[in-house]
């Protein structure tokens, strides 16, 4: 599932050139509708697409403050969902206002957050140093681990390794032997070691 603050419809792009089947839900409304089996993009403010516009989009402090009671669907869900899962925040810098969102999650459900969750940070010049002194063991007493980057672009990397790493790996080996034969017993010890091979290279645990 991704879950956004952003109004434009980059996400659903990508996601039509890749050929992915995706849900999307911009309004409190939808969510009385979801359906299982797909991926999900929950759009939290609202979107600006041409046939989709959202009715009222959120951007004002007004807007952030009520969310919970304005978005009631969207804020109950996000609640579970950060109570069972693993969050991985992008995009966020130290002014973001989005950042009082999440503080204002995690302190809602801390203690009972038992998953991790982490927020990526890019680009930490000397002059943000000191307010990230202050604010990242915020995050971390509420049970957000921070992960800081050099720059922006290393996001893009992070995110292909998470993905390797996350991602089931599958080989698959046809072959076959005759039953009885030292043929047999070579293929065996081949397989053994082509799996550990793999196992050690793909760094299974």
């Amino acid at each position: 599932d991704i879950w956004t603050t952003n109004w434009d419809e980059l996400i659903e792009r990508a996601a039509t050139k890749r050929s992915d089947q995706m849900e999307v839900y911009s309004e409190d409304e939808d969510l009385a509708e979801s359906r299982l089996g797909l991926k999900r993009l929950y759009k939290m403010h609202g979107t600006v697409g041409p046939a989709t516009a959202s009715r009222e989009l959120v951007i004002s402090r007004d807007h952030f403050e009520s969310y919970p009671n304005t978005h009631p669907r969207f804020w109950q869900l996000l609640g579970a969902n950060f109570l069972t899962r693993s969050f991985l925040f992008l995009g966020f810098s130290l002014t973001d206002p989005n950042i009082s969102q999440i503080f204002r999650l995690a302190r809602l459900y801390t203690p009972a957050v038992k998953r991790p969750h982490y927020v990526v940070f890019s680009g930490v010049d000397a002059s943000q140093r000191k307010r990230a002194g202050l604010q990242w063991p915020d995050f971390a007493r509420v049970g957000v681990q921070v992960v800081e980057v050099d720059r922006h672009e290393d996001i893009a990397t992070v995110l292909e390794r998470l993905v390797a790493r996350c991602h089931p790996p599958r080989a698959y080996v046809s072959g076959s032997t005759e039953a009885g034969t030292p043929a047999e017993e070579w293929t065996y010890a081949f397989a053994d070691e082509l799996g550990c091979l793999l196992a050690a290279e793909l760094d299974v645990r």
